[in-house]
């Protein structure tokens, strides 16, 4: 039998705080050197750092990027529950804020997709049909986009789109902000996903500080959701929303609904629906003698209440199932 790992000291939790946020602090200068950036930005960088965006630069930005993740995966580890210790959730969320920090006014972090976002939701400002008209139409952002996404259309639902346009409204169409404040989105998802984890995980026998450690603060969270300012964040913490919700009075009613809300920011939350209807249904059937009967008929309601709500969502926005098209 293993022993429990002893508790972290405090110049270990220290150092280990720090490395972590030089992780992320390396990698959230990496995309300054070998990401797309509008003029308004590249030219005082350039004559700032004139070797930063050199070949010799984005080399050694790359190799720095590589040991910056290293470095955030290492003091995640090291501030497992196990170690850090447990009922501090303060703590958690100091962590949290430390490493994410660094990523939130740096470009998007390896991945081109906010530059999309912004695209889109500026064709939906324009009152063009983002559904129609391809996002590589010359705009603030369109530079930014991969060669072989500027002939296609959008393919995410209405509630992702309508937030991309009031968020490149809110900064006034600027070429670099506006990508930017596509982290609002992730933002709101961390928030929700932080209000609920700790108890969804006591409804499930899960140790909440463990349930935050995975969920929060993830390398993959803080640098793909919050520092890739990827819209899978506010699907993922709805369809977390809803888990929780199905165990509370109505759940099952109240979890499709969520569902529904959630697929209206990216479809695959759809899928979640499934499992997140059997969770809510099981203990309302389970000494029943038809229990798989009754589990059908309860999980094909919340699911016609679910795809209902996504429906009115996308036929409601005026735009429809324009994802669908090829």
């Amino acid at each position: 039998m293993s022993r429990p790992a002893d508790p972290i000291s405090a110049g270990r939790l220290i150092t280990l705080a720090a490395l972590g946020t030089l992780g992320t602090i390396l990698m959230s200068i990496l995309p300054f050197s070998v990401g797309f950036l509008p003029g308004i930005v590249a030219d005082p960088l350039n004559e700032a750092f004139p070797h930063l965006r050199s070949t010799a630069g984005r080399h050694t930005m790359r190799a720095l990027g590589a040991l910056g993740a290293v470095a955030l995966f290492w003091a995640w580890t090291g501030l497992r529950p196990s170690r850090l210790g447990r009922g501090r959730p303060r703590m958690q969320w100091l962590l949290l804020t430390l490493w994410g920090a660094p990523t939130l006014l740096a470009p998007p972090l390896q991945t081109a997709d906010p530059w999309a976002y912004a695209a889109q939701g500026w064709l939906l400002n324009q009152g063009r049909n983002p559904y129609a008209v391809p996002m590589g139409v010359p705009s603030p952002f369109s530079s930014g986009i991969f060669d072989s996404w500027l002939g296609t259309t959008t393919v995410y639902p209405p509630l992702s789109l309508y937030a991309q346009g009031f968020l490149v409204e809110l900064t006034g169409e600027h070429p670099y902000w506006s990508v930017v404040a596509m982290r609002v989105i992730p933002v709101v998802a961390l928030v929700i996903i932080a209000a609920v984890a700790r108890p969804l995980a006591r409804d499930v026998g899960v140790c909440p500080d463990t349930a935050v450690w995975v969920a929060l603060l993830n390398p993959l969270t803080i640098t793909q959701y919050l520092g890739g300012a990827h819209n899978d964040a506010l699907m993922s913490a709805l369809v977390i929303l809803a888990l929780w919700l199905a165990r509370r009075p109505g759940g099952l009613w109240w979890s499709a609904i969520t569902i529904g809300i959630a697929a209206g920011v990216k479809q695959p939350a759809a899928l979640a629906g499934l499992g997140v209807a059997i969770h809510a249904a099981w203990p309302a059937v389970k000494d029943s003698s038809r229990r798989w009967l009754a589990l059908a008929l309860r999980v094909a309601a919340a699911g016609t209440l679910g795809g209902g709500i996504f429906l009115a969502i996308s036929y409601g926005s005026g735009l429809g199932l324009g994802w669908a098209n090829d």
